[in-house]
């Protein structure tokens, strides 16, 4: 199965994304290393929170998906998350579409 990218501004979903238990899903965190002196590209850096998850089958990355909307759709207004680089905002009408589209086109990608 694929690699999805989540990236956040939202630290709580943050801290939720890095503690969740799904069996046959993998949630890692990716940093980035900056060399560079400038104090405004730091602080914009560690704003955003990315996440590298992979999932090993099929009800995994369902699950993913649902936890996620939940989480999404509960916020109601928009905190900066991307899946694979597309803005996903929960206070979108077709949020479940959006979510779904962006995980499984990735995972049908990596078949």
């Amino acid at each position: 199965m694929g690699e999805i990218e989540v990236k956040t501004k939202d630290k709580e979903l943050a801290k939720e994304l890095q503690s969740l238990k799904i069996d046959d899903l993998k949630i890692g965190r990716r940093i980035k290393n900056f060399d560079c002196a400038d104090p405004t590209v730091m602080a914009t850096a560690n704003q955003v929170a990315t996440f590298i998850v992979t999932a090993g089958s099929s009800v995994a990355l369902s699950l993913f998906s649902n936890w996620l909307y939940d989480r999404l759709k509960s916020k109601k207004k928009d905190e900066g998350t991307k899946i694979n680089g597309i803005d996903i905002s929960g206070d979108s009408n077709n949020l479940k579409v959006e979510i779904h589209n962006h995980i499984h086109l990735s995972d049908s990608k990596s078949k």
